[in-house]
């Protein structure tokens, strides 16, 4: 389905999964791809797909970056 780019695996490791291995991580973003949900098309072509704390962007089939919202949604009125 996605392949993981270098850059994603590592911000992965970085970010969420950190001592494991380069290949171990691969296998872990191959996984998550499979179960994100799109949410919307980003500048550039590129679309956003997102599960749990996870948002993943993928452009013409390969995982470019993974990432964590810093931020709060802030609370509907």
């Amino acid at each position: 389905m996605y392949v993981p780019s270098d850059h994603a695996i590592r911000r992965y490791i970085e970010r969420f999964a950190g001592n494991v291995s380069h290949s171990r991580a691969r296998q872990c973003l191959t996984r998550i791809a499979r179960s994100a949900r799109f949410r919307r098309t980003l500048p550039g072509g590129a679309r956003l797909y997102a599960t749990g704390p996870i948002n993943l962007v993928v452009q013409d089939g390969t995982i470019l970056t993974v990432y964590r919202l810093t931020y709060d949604a802030p609370a509907a009125a």
